[in-house]
């Protein structure tokens, strides 16, 4: 599937960058098993991401922020 803006094509690494291309790709696994899971429980995306992010302060996940744990839950939600 092609993701256009204004007519333009976006190339694949902004796409990426834009849904948490900094956030490692174990943990971009992680994360979508994560996300499938809560949906499949019926959680709602605010609070699977609470969650993680919860998870991420008492793992003392460093290698991203917050935010972009978010915004990547988001983009698969």
């Amino acid at each position: 599937m092609e993701h256009m803006l204004e007519g333009k094509e976006i190339p694949d690494e902004i796409l990426d960058l834009m849904a948490g291309g900094v956030i490692p790709g174990n943990e971009k696994e992680t994360m979508n098993h994560y996300v499938e899971t809560f949906k499949a429980h019926k959680f709602s995306l605010k609070l699977t991401q609470q969650y993680w992010v919860e998870h991420m302060v008492k793992s003392n996940i460093s290698s991203y922020s917050e935010q972009e744990a978010r915004d990547y839950i988001a983009s698969v939600w």
